[in-house]
């Protein structure tokens, strides 16, 4: 990480990403797996408030494959995790209306297992 008062802040985030051999990451993966496969047919949600995040996001995404869709904010994506399907949470900390931290936990809180098992990068 590296920050500037008045400039901004920039992190680097390295996933060691490798391809998979298994039909859905939401089987199995808990909050001690070191290593989050993203299979081949997985489904992520990308939650960010700025478009330019989720438009760069989506894109690097798509290059490598992967399929997803966006929200601009947590209860946005709530609302799509329950009328959707998806392997996997991407989201900002920082948002208006419901950041990641309120959106995992009532990830977390939701009756259906399918959503309080799956895998949430916050």
């Amino acid at each position: 990480m590296s920050s500037v008062v008045g400039r901004g802040s920039a992190f680097v985030l390295i996933l060691p990403l490798r391809p998979a051999q298994m039909a859905s990451i939401s089987e199995g993966a808990n909050a001690e797996s070191e290593t989050v496969l993203v299979a081949e047919g997985s489904k992520l949600l990308v939650v960010d408030d700025d478009a330019s995040i989720r438009w760069l996001t989506m894109r690097q995404l798509e290059l490598l494959g992967v399929s997803a869709e966006a929200a601009e904010n947590g209860e946005m994506a709530r609302k799509m995790l329950r009328a959707g399907r998806f392997d996997m949470v991407l989201t900002d900390c920082h948002m208006p209306r419901m950041d990641g931290i309120a959106l995992t936990l009532a990830i977390r809180a939701e009756s259906d297992p399918r959503l309080r098992g799956l895998p949430v990068v916050a």
